[in-house]
């Protein structure tokens, strides 16, 4: 069976099938946004993710944007976690063609990323390569097990809510693709480009709620809203139900996807490159951990709710939860 017909959900099950483990494990591969291991009372978090030029970097962005997109999809996994960043590294995959600058300003994207989530760029690997690729990994630390934002953690009655607007990041993509920015607005271009290019990982609200120890779900949204809502449902034996009329889009994003793209907004949720956070937590937790996120500056927007049945709805509406899938995406 070619790897074409099974898409990267299933083709990460059968990988991390049967996979060694050790008692100090608590999230083996292939469970959350990034796995974890118990160190004392502390739990470690690891991460890793690839990007590749022709799938990843438009030929618009800059090298030290494509650094900086690759060092925050790593940490954005462990804000997803609740983590405080602690250490990323990079391994990179080089055509001998390249010009040192180009490389060197890459690498730059890498550490100023690093430095505005306070995480150390502590090195990597070069190899040479067909295709520019850049692999990242990064470690966090969570305080105990039970301050991990576990995908695994909703129940039905949770309140669903995300951490900022959603499809900027969509908008910007598609304007960099097409090569259309010309056509768009200097100011509105600037905005939904820079939410693709340029994202920042909700690290500090994270580790906010992280503290709580609220037994709170959480991960990011970059594969898209509806398959991160499948994700914890999935992981947590229940479905979630978003409501329309909650969606947080920005004047910016209804605009570019009704008259630019012909379509409804909700159309953005699916191509994801959102570096929100979908979190899920009991209703009784809602004001403190609105408290918390407020207080390093964060925000909470109510979206929905968890629901007994497993299943992800848009008010009374089945949606697709299948979200980006590069395996599928090339059929």
């Amino acid at each position: 069976m070619k790897l074409s017909e099974l898409g990267e959900k299933k083709i990460v099950s059968v990988l991390t099938k049967n996979l060694y483990s050790r008692d100090f494990v608590t999230l083996p591969a292939g469970v959350d946004d990034a796995a974890a291991i118990r160190h004392k009372k502390e739990e470690i978090v690891f991460t890793s993710d690839i990007m590749f030029a022709s799938s990843h970097f438009p030929e618009a962005m800059k090298p030290e944007e494509m650094g900086w997109k690759a060092a925050v999809a790593n940490i954005s996994d462990l804000a997803g976690m609740g983590a405080k960043p602690l250490a990323f590294l990079a391994s990179f995959g080089l055509p001998s063609s390249l010009e040192l600058d180009f490389v060197r300003a890459i690498s730059r994207g890498i550490n100023d990323a690093c430095k505005a989530h306070e995480c150390a760029f502590a090195g990597g690997d070069t190899k040479k390569a067909h295709e520019l690729t850049i692999c990242g990994s990064a470690i966090g630390l969570c305080k105990s097990e039970a301050s991990l934002l576990k995908r695994s953690n909703a129940r039905p009655g949770d309140i669903v809510c995300v951490t900022g607007n959603l499809g900027d990041a969509a908008c910007g993509a598609h304007i960099l693709l097409k090569k259309i920015r010309s056509k768009i607005k200097p100011e509105v271009a600037s905005k939904l480009i820079t939410a693709f290019v340029a994202p920042r990982a909700r690290v500090k609200i994270g580790m906010a709620l992280s503290s709580l120890e609220a037994n709170i779900a959480g991960m990011d949204i970059t594969d898209g809203l509806f398959y991160s809502c499948n994700e914890i449902a999935s992981m947590s034996g229940c479905g979630i139900r978003v409501r329309e009329r909650l969606l947080p889009f920005s004047t910016e994003a209804r605009q570019f996807a009704e008259e630019q793209l012909g379509v409804s907004p909700i159309r953005l949720l699916e191509w994801g490159e959102d570096y929100e956070l979908l979190l899920a937590m009991r209703k009784k937790d809602f004001p403190r951990a609105e408290q918390a996120a407020r207080a390093v500056g964060g925000k909470l927007i109510r979206i929905g709710e968890v629901i007994k049945e497993q299943c992800i709805y848009l008010d009374d509406e089945k949606v697709d939860t299948r979200g980006y899938d590069a395996f599928l995406e090339r059929q």
